[in-house]
């Protein structure tokens, strides 16, 4: 079971004990986690986390393969989900992306802003 985050914090119940999550959202959670950590960040595990935050940088017209390419390499270690499609929107300030996982034929959709 993994411990429910949210905007990089544990959430809490009403005693103060973190919260445990478990099926979809507990993936949810972890896939986020991976997603959202800056790859290279952790010095004992230099490989978690994503280089999403590199999005930004890069040329508009290989944006969405470039992402998908960050996506994959940051959850490769997930055996429950496969990345079926990332979507990515370009806005002004920032750069939403829609990761869309399948598990057990459903699909997990995941909102995140870079």
């Amino acid at each position: 079971m993994e411990l429910r985050l949210s905007e990089g914090k544990y959430v809490c119940d009403d005693r103060g004990i973190p919260i445990s999550d478990s099926g979809d959202q507990e993936i949810v959670d972890r896939v986020l986690f991976k997603l959202t950590a800056r790859q290279g960040e952790f010095p004992f595990l230099p490989n978690l986390g994503s280089r999403l935050y590199k999005l930004p940088f890069e040329k508009s017209a290989n944006l969405r393969n470039v992402a998908y390419q960050y996506v994959l390499e940051a959850i490769d270690d997930e055996t429950e989900v496969q990345v079926q499609d990332v979507k990515v929107e370009v806005l002004d300030d920032s750069i939403d992306l829609t990761v869309i996982l399948i598990r057990n034929d459903d699909s997990i959709r995941i909102n995140l802003t870079v």
